[in-house]
């Protein structure tokens, strides 16, 4: 029987494949915190919010505030965060705040409908269609890491205009072309770049996901 080597001694051993600037990981215990050690994305992101927490931190007029809202967020993470796709959602919304907090026109560089390129994994999700119940298939685009998107209101006189949030999940769709559709088909389980046209305009709403992406060209990477 092959002995296993615990995950935090793990990350001590290969400091250059593990780290993390916010903490410690020869002293991670959490499943959170030992997912970020042991995930090299996931360690370049905590270096990269490290920064930009300096950044927003030197900027806050109200430190007391600041510290709180900074412990909150960290203990949301702890407590709900057991994926890899949520501590990197969890990420980029982070990343997405302290750039606000420090001013950053960075924080404002989110896309809206238009064109747009995307790499991930296609996945194929199969549910029902209301109100009959009829099945049918689609395909997702599961992106490495959340991409930011900004969000028109669906009413004119809504109050507070666009809303940036975060994205990982897409459908795919060939509108107006059929040879399209069934190409997407054939990339089921493989990574892509895709090139093509985002539309947020909750025009697949029975298929429970409301980012469409309208496929111009998708290649294996």
């Amino acid at each position: 029987m092959v002995n296993k080597i615990p995950l935090v001694l793990l990350c001590s051993l290969l400091t250059l494949q593990c780290g993390a600037a916010s903490f410690d990981c020869a002293k991670a215990a959490s499943l959170p915190e030992m997912t970020i050690c042991n995930d090299p994305a996931l360690s370049k992101l905590d270096d990269e919010l490290s920064e930009i927490y300096k950044q927003a931190k030197a900027k806050a007029t109200d430190q007391r505030a600041f510290q709180q809202q900074t412990q909150a967020a960290w203990k949301w993470r702890e407590n709900n965060c057991q994926t890899r796709e949520c501590l990197a959602n969890w990420y980029a919304q982070r990343k997405l705040t302290l750039l606000r907090l420090a001013g950053s026109n960075a924080a404002n560089k989110c896309q809206g409908n238009g064109p747009v390129t995307a790499t991930g994994l296609v996945v194929p999700q199969t549910l029902a269609l209301e109100p009959d119940g009829r099945k049918s298939t689609v395909y997702l685009l599961v992106t490495a890491n959340p991409i930011c998107l900004s969000i028109e209101p669906l009413e004119p006189t809504d109050k507070g205009g666009a809303k940036n949030v975060m994205r990982t999940r897409f459908q795919l769709v060939g509108f107006n072309n059929t040879a399209m559709s069934k190409t997407i088909a054939k990339y089921v389980s493989q990574n892509v770049t895709v090139t093509g046209n985002l539309s947020t305009d909750n025009i697949t709403q029975y298929y429970g996901v409301t980012d469409a992406i309208d496929v111009k060209s998708i290649s294996a990477m």
